[in-house]
């Protein structure tokens, strides 16, 4: 995971839901230089006092989506555990 660029010492909060990781957030205690101007998606983001406030978690699924997400490697019967090998050369 990349380092918190504001508080690279500090490292990430972690934003979770049960056992799963689903965001983070910047631990830094400072006032965000972006106050306005955010855009429909981040108006979470307007008027936060503090860098911590900005909370960056993933979008939850379509509901009745079923299967990995598009992009996904698929399944290997041979390998059920992992991405199909390389054919030999």
């Amino acid at each position: 995971m990349y380092a918190d660029p504001i508080s690279p010492e500090t490292g990430w909060g972690l934003v979770t839901q049960g056992n799963a990781v689903i965001g983070v957030y910047s631990q830094a205690e400072g006032l965000p230089f972006r106050q306005a101007g955010f855009s429909e998606g981040q108006l979470g983001f307007a008027d936060a006092q503090r860098y911590a406030e900005w909370r960056f978690v993933a979008a939850a699924p379509a509901v009745g989506a079923s299967g990995p997400p598009s992009g996904s490697p698929k399944p290997n019967p041979s390998n059920p555990g992992g991405p199909k090998p390389p054919p030999p050369p």
